[in-house]
Parts: C-alpha cells; sequence; structure tokens
C-alpha cells in the first residue's frame, strides 16, 4: 500500500490552484462576470503519457486542471455523477476545466455529447514502451485480464467499458495461465486503444489524437497543434521546459506473435489518423497566415 500523503505535500499542491482560482475570480469580476466555462477531456490508457499534456495544460491561466482522484470533480479514479459535474462547471470562474479521467475514457462520446462545447484530447503511446511502464508498475494486469476473460467483474470494473461481444471473446481466446505479465499488459494496451476506433472516436471533429512520442520529441510544435484545438493560448515557458530524450523502444519479453499483430495493427492505424490530423492542423495553419 501507499503511503498517504502528508499534509504539508497536500498543502504543496493545494495552493497554487487557490491562487489560481482566486486569479481568475479577480478577472472575472473585473471583465464584468463570470465566463461560460469548456470541459476538455485528456482520455486513453494508463501509462500512455496523459500526465505531461495536463502539467502543461495547468500552466494557461485561462485553464484549471484535475487529474484523477482530485477533487471536487472525481471520487477516487472516477469522475463523480455528471449532474454533480455540470454543477460544478457552472460555479467554475476557470473559462476552461480540463479533466483527466482515463479510466473512463470509454465514456469519451457520452462526455462530449454532455457538455456543449467541450473537446478531448486522446494521447497514445508505442505499445511495447507502454507495456514495459505498465509491468514495472503494477503487478494486476494478469489477473486484471483473466477477470475480462472470465467476465467476473463487478458493475465498477472500469476495464471493461466499451467492450464488445467480440472483444469479450478475443480475450477469451487470448487469455491462458500460463501467459506473461507483459503479454496481459499488451492484451489490455489493444483494448483499451482499441477503443479509439470502436467507438468511432475518429470520426468526431471534438477529438484529438496526440502521439505521446511527437508531444517530447517536438512540444513547441505539437502543443501548438493542442492548444490552437482548445483556442486558448500556449504558456510557452512550460512548452520550452520539456526535454525530449531519444532512445530506442525497451525490449518487451513473453508477447505472442499473435499479440503483437494485434497491438501492432491498432498502433498503425492510430499513427495514420493522427498523421492525416497533424497534415489538416498544418493546411489550417497555412490558410491562417
Amino acid at each position: 500500500m501507499a503511503a498517504p500523503i502528508s499534509f504539508k505535500r497536500r498543502l504543496e499542491r493545494k495552493l497554487p490552484r487557490v491562487a489560481k482560482s482566486a486569479r481568475q475570480w479577480t478577472q472575472a469580476i473585473a471583465t464584468g462576470g463570470r465566463p461560460e466555462t469548456r470541459l476538455v477531456f485528456v482520455v486513453g490508457a494508463q501509462r500512455s503519457g496523459t500526465r505531461l499534456p495536463l502539467q502543461v495544460l495547468d500552466h494557461a491561466s485561462d485553464i484549471s486542471t484535475f487529474s484523477e482522484g482530485t477533487d471536487p470533480f472525481f471520487d477516487g479514479v472516477l469522475l463523480r455523477p455528471l449532474d454533480q459535474i455540470e454543477a460544478l462547471v457552472r460555479r467554475s470562474a476557470s473559462p476552461i476545466v480540463a479533466l483527466k479521467p482515463i479510466c473512463e475514457t470509454h465514456r469519451v462520446n457520452e462526455l462530449l455529447d454532455r457538455f456543449a462545447g467541450s473537446k478531448a484530447i486522446w494521447i497514445f503511446r508505442n505499445y511495447q514502451d507502454t507495456v514495459s511502464s505498465a509491468s514495472i508498475k503494477w503487478t494486476s494486469g494478469k489477473e486484471s485480464l483473466r477477470r475480462i476473460a472470465h467476465r467476473e467483474f463487478g458493475p465498477g470494473e472500469w476495464r471493461v467499458g466499451g467492450l464488445t461481444e467480440e472483444k469479450f471473446q478475443l480475450v477469451s481466446r487470448l487469455y491462458h495461465e500460463d501467459m506473461s505479465l507483459h503479454e496481459a499488459n499488451a492484451v489490455l494496451w489493444y483494448l483499451r486503444n482499441a477503443l479509439f476506433f470502436d467507438l468511432k472516436a475518429d470520426e468526431r471533429s471534438d477529438v484529438l489524437l496526440v502521439r505521446y512520442e511527437d508531444l517530447v520529441a517536438r512540444p513547441r510544435e505539437q502543443f501548438a497543434r493542442i492548444f490552437a484545438f482548445i483556442g486558448t493560448s500556449v504558456p510557452t515557458d512550460a512548452v520550452d521546459a520539456i526535454k525530449g530524450s531519444e532512445r530506442a523502444k525497451r525490449f518487451v519479453p513473453g508477447i505472442s506473435h499473435s499479440v503483437a499483430a494485434l497491438c501492432e495493427d491498432v498502433q498503425q492505424r492510430l499513427i495514420h489518423h493522427y498523421s492525416a490530423q497533424n497534415q489538416e492542423s498544418r493546411a489550417t495553419s497555412e490558410i491562417g497566415r
């Protein structure tokens, strides 16, 4: 079990948020009223690099950010009921509130349809790096996959959100007791990232697909794209502080050819859609000059 967060650390986390809220209320009063608040959802699979964009968004003066587990928008890792989210948004002084409900990525259509003017930033990362990171951080991947394969889960099991009957049957065929933790996490990567297409998020103009590796390698270009999509100014100091690193992909042991092929297929489809969106963003930017 993780050690409890000290009061000092909680205070250190809370003070910047309180100070930003105070500035936003002061700005609202000075300009004659509170702005209409828009929502931005940062979604994707665990260990895909969703923390980085949220950290940069938090440096923008007109954006307030809330990661999973953060009051008042979350109850643990899950969002509070949407009527409560709606009430919190109505009371917010921030022009933009960014939420990171990655355990509820499968609800992206529901969230976007519920909140007018909202947008979603969907982060994806190379499956080998994601699997390596997940296997280091957690040992629960194989048990999670077993529960999906045998349909032994309760109503609060977010990992099955958005899964079709076809996906359940696929997991039942792929799971076996001797599979490695890395292979189980690769299947979980496949399930969560395939949601992008299963949910037809690729057909929505209010969903921006972002490749984590390019956020790190070309932060100015990619964060300019993200902030143009959101419709606000880039906090250049925060973006310029990102230090990218080039390295070879980690070797991922114990993944069968069939599972690797599934991951490669979804990964290439994501890259193809991401590249098309990138080209469209560049064309729009050129026209606007």
